[in-house]
């Protein structure tokens, strides 16, 4: 039969077993924190979206490992506690035994009371991490909001540019039937040239006077024709200044897309980090559980069914933890798939519309060019009629393979 005094010693050996275990138990979470808030500075130098990517896929993959090991060890845990049962039995009959020790079990029941309200107690600071999870995710659901708007933007912004290249469409078809007027107007003019060319046999003074109102004409002519491609360029100029400060607009707007996104990102490694913390708290709690049974087999029948109770409900509220920790993950995922799906979509249409604006810029320094080189290319005035219909020829030519000015 176990005496008082072996009984005591074995109380304050466990007292002392307690606080050495407490302490360590303080120094490893300082030792966690410390890490944690390392570990967090170096990601912070370090980000990349890739490799944050591959490594939050990675750290989900651990979490799942974590908790189904976590699962195995609620059911080795349950079996223990079936056998603590068989185990407070036996306990209750030597208690019986053993009524000169009823103040130390007093003690002990007194302890097992202190230990129930730190474990309360850090189930409050659980469920308050958990709380701060859920606003995290509200975040989450606002920038979801902020993306959708953005791409509305971006769908305003194209609409806008297929007015501006319907408007090129109108000017350039505008363009082509002056052109073509302008063609008819230099064949009559040719016309009568060969006319006044048949009667210069008869009246060569009245055909030196009319071939000067040729020449006059058609310097009219080439002056109206330079005025308009002023005119054309000038407009192309305009719209270019415009094409760029849309540019910039879009530029502007994908760049508070990516700060909003490493955002998004860094709430993300903070609910990480969280989880991490629920998951300590439930392996600390385990360890209480697993102290508590230790403990439970020296107990009198009344505490060992009251610590019994609130053994239940704490794996009641440890798998509710889990399953909350769950959603939480579940939901993570969704977030960073339609992240990942946005900022593909994103990407594409940036590059379609960079990849646009490159080939306008080439096609009008082309057309500059062109223009320039047509105006060098002009003969004397002996000339001056077949090197005007050579150019509107060319240039009518050159319009019309480039009818479509925003074509991919």
């Amino acid at each position: 039969m176990v005496t008082y005094n072996s009984w005591k010693e074995l109380c304050s050996a466990r007292n002392m077993q307690n606080e050495n275990f407490e302490s360590r138990l303080a120094t490893q979470r300082q030792l966690y924190v410390s890490n944690e808030e390392t570990m967090r500075a170096k990601d912070l130098e370090h980000r990349s979206l890739k490799a944050n990517i591959m490594s939050a896929e990675l750290h989900i993959r651990e979490k799942d490992n974590i908790i189904g090991r976590l699962t195995s060890e609620v059911e080795a845990m349950r079996q223990e506690m079936s056998q603590v049962a068989v185990e407070k039995q036996r306990l209750s009959t030597i208690a019986k035994s053993v009524a000169e020790e009823a103040k130390a079990f007093e003690e002990d029941a007194r302890t097992f009371q202190k230990e129930r309200e730190i474990l309360a107690s850090q189930l409050a600071e659980a469920k308050a991490e958990l709380k701060a999870c859920l606003t995290s995710r509200d975040r989450l659901i606002e920038y979801e909001l902020d993306l959708q708007q953005m791409k509305g933007l971006l769908e305003d912004a194209r609409k806008l540019q297929q007015k501006d290249r319907e408007h090129f469409q109108k000017l350039l078809s505008e363009e082509k039937l002056h052109y073509k007027w302008e063609e008819l107007r230099i064949s009559s003019h040719r016309f009568d040239q060969l006319t006044l060319k048949l009667s210069e046999s008869e009246k060569p003074l009245d055909s030196v006077n009319q071939s000067n109102k040729n020449l006059v004409q058609q310097v009219s002519t080439l002056q109206k024709s330079e005025v308009e491609w002023g005119r054309l360029e000038q407009e192309m100029r305009e719209e270019l200044a415009i094409l760029r400060k849309d540019r910039l607009i879009l530029t502007s707007e994908v760049e508070e897309l990516k700060r909003k996104l490493v955002r998004a990102e860094v709430e993300r490694k903070e609910m990480d980090s969280s989880r991490s913390r629920l998951d300590r708290e439930v392996n600390s709690l385990k360890k209480h559980v697993e102290a508590i049974a230790q403990l439970e087999r020296d107990s009198d029948p009344n505490a060992m069914t009251k610590v019994l109770k609130d053994q239940r409900e704490l794996e009641g509220r440890m798998a509710k933890l889990v399953t909350e920790k769950q959603q939480l993950e579940a939901i993570v995922d969704q977030k960073e798939a339609n992240f990942s799906q946005e900022r593909r979509t994103m990407t594409s249409q940036m590059e379609t519309l960079r990849d646009q604006l490159e080939m306008e810029k080439k096609r009008r320094l082309q057309l500059q060019k062109e223009a320039r080189a047509t105006e060098r290319t002009i003969t004397p005035e002996r000339h001056f009629s077949r090197s005007s219909d050579v150019r509107m020829t060319r240039l009518t030519k050159s319009i019309q393979r480039r009818s479509n000015p925003f074509r991919v």
